[in-house]
């Protein structure tokens, strides 16, 4: 596929459910798969409905080609778990992608 890969932050509610109902894309047909509750992990990205947000910086993406989602990260810093700037932790998270 020749069309190039956009990587961009997701800012609106449309944002946020592409970026939420992606993993149906990807786990469709896997039998093992127990999709989340669209709601939870809606409340659960959104740093004002989630208290352990509290604190930290939460960045989302979705990358999209054509136009087509194929693609989800977020990335999360902070000093939650610490007590100074010594203590700061990052994490990865949500990291999903089609297999092409």
């Amino acid at each position: 596929m020749s069309t190039a890969i956009e990587v961009r932050p997701v800012k609106t509610a449309s944002d946020l459910d592409r970026f939420v109902r992606f993993p149906w894309q990807i786990y469709r047909g896997d039998r093992n798969w127990v999709p989340p509750l669209i709601s939870e992990r809606k409340a659960y990205l959104t740093p004002g409905r989630n208290p352990s947000l509290q604190g930290a910086d939460l960045a989302l993406f979705l990358a999209e080609r054509g136009g087509r989602t194929v693609g989800t990260i977020a990335a999360l810093a902070g000093q939650r778990l610490g007590e100074g700037p010594e203590d700061a932790i990052a994490s990865f998270g949500f990291f999903e992608t089609v297999n092409e």
